[in-house]
């Protein structure tokens, strides 16, 4: 049975590019060089280490990638005499400290991609973005038209999300162009409403009594449940009164709300 060894160098070469670091299936892989870079011990599970390790030929293999690959993108060369120089950390250290873009310095990562290293110019140009806030009041656009499938929208896929810490706070972030793609979506299901702002306010406020009635809330883009207890300073309406109240105002809102959408 063939094995690695004995594949012709391209074809490992092939191979050895998809243990690439921002391979979204080997995220658990990522170096943190601020922390390590004086252990080698705690970098060693990336897969040109693993790979590296299994024999002094693929260790070789590895190291002319790596080499090969500093003189393409970070055009390094290597000193001339040194076999104890490891291209393969060099690589990984220019890859987690060098904008994958424009390849200015920068140890910021992408919002839309928490393992790539991506300046903030360099972000905000290649994936515009808006905040979920941003989303709502801008485009007149609830949580329930925003974070798909759901009770109203079961049949709409999910949209990009990502969180961006902000003073302390995770800013919940959306692709530009994906909120406008379901901005044009929802409007023209809304047909004239969508053109009347006192409406579409008014559509936000109802959606967030749907969502308040079905017990869940969105915590880091996704739908999740939260249990209802019963205020005992504050009284509550007659439809929060209980699961079954809760159940039949939704009900009854969301099918108001699909025959807006029908016309």
């Amino acid at each position: 049975m063939p094995s690695l060894e004995s594949l012709p160098p391209e074809l490992l070469c092939s191979i050895l590019s998809h243990a690439e670091p921002f391979n979204p299936t080997i995220k658990q892989y990522t170096v943190n060089f601020k922390t390590c870079k004086h252990n080698l011990e705690s970098i060693i599970t990336h897969p040109l280490y693993n790979l590296a390790a299994t024999s002094k030929h693929l260790k070789d293999t590895v190291e002319e990638y790596a080499r090969i690959l500093l003189k393409k993108h970070a055009k390094f060369h290597g000193p001339k005499k040194s076999n104890k120089f490891i291209y393969r950390k060099k690589w990984l250290k220019w890859l987690d400290a060098t904008c994958q873009l424009c390849h200015k310095k920068s140890v910021r990562k992408a919002i839309f991609d928490n393992i790539m290293t991506c300046c903030a110019t360099c972000d905000k140009k290649e994936w515009p973005k808006m905040t979920m806030t941003d989303a709502s009041h801008k485009h007149n656009l609830s949580r329930l038209d925003l974070f798909t499938p759901n009770i109203l929208h079961p049949d709409l896929p999910k949209l990009s999300v990502a969180l961006y810490c902000c003073m302390g706070t995770n800013a919940t972030m959306l692709l530009e162009r994906e909120v406008l793609e379901r901005k044009r979506y929802i409007h023209d299901l809304l047909g004239d409403h969508a053109k009347n702002t006192a409406f579409m306010q008014s559509r936000r406020n109802r959606h967030l009594r749907i969502i308040k009635h079905m017990d869940v809330t969105i915590h880091r883009g996704k739908w999740i449940r939260q249990s209802h207890t019963l205020s005992a300073e504050k009284k509550e309406s007659k439809s929060m009164s209980s699961a079954e109240e809760r159940r039949r105002f939704t009900e009854k809102m969301v099918e108001q709300e699909r025959m807006y959408m029908q016309g």
